[in-house]
């Protein structure tokens, strides 16, 4: 049986090749940038997960975002690192739509490694689960997740976060 309609079937099928050629061959951080956030957070001077987050953003499917989640997890020996870790990673999982895994992944964290966090990370992990949540189509959970994160983000030990800015 022919098609009536052949450019329509090319047209489609050219549109699937082009959504999944991004995957292809697609971008992830450098070994540089990894090396530097490593570095950084070996010094001690990385209080939040902003330079991790950035290393996740980079990586653009799940594959990506496990096997940087568990490269950095391997060189990371203290606690607060590896949870900043699975922070980044989850709310990269929940970017690529995959809300479920990203709460897994939080909630892989335990009752007695959140009660040792600082209040910046629990923080982070709060916005973490209100950014999952929004994402997910849940605004009402999401906002009590928010709530949470604000608080502890008052009363942080980040002394970046507490020292005044001044804005030229």
């Amino acid at each position: 049986m022919a098609f009536k309609r052949p450019v329509a079937v090319l047209n489609i099928l050219l549109c699937c090749v082009l959504l999944t050629f991004p995957l292809i061959g697609a971008a992830q951080p450098s070994s540089k940038s990894i090396a530097n956030v490593i570095k950084r957070e070996k010094s001690g001077t990385i209080e939040d997960c902003y330079y991790i987050n950035q290393l996740f953003k980079e990586c653009q499917n799940v594959d990506q975002v496990q096997d940087l989640k568990k490269f950095l997890r391997s060189e990371f020996q203290a606690p607060n690192q590896k949870t900043r870790t699975i922070i980044a990673a989850a709310r990269r999982l929940s970017f690529l739509g995959m809300h479920r895994s990203a709460i897994q992944l939080l909630r892989s964290l335990s009752n007695d490694n959140f009660n040792k966090l600082n209040r910046t990370l629990k923080s982070e992990y709060y916005h973490a689960l209100g950014y999952i949540s929004l994402n997910s189509g849940n605004p009402d959970i999401s906002l009590e997740y928010y709530q949470k994160a604000a608080s502890y983000s008052k009363h942080s030990d980040n002394l970046e976060l507490n020292s005044p800015t001044k804005i030229n």
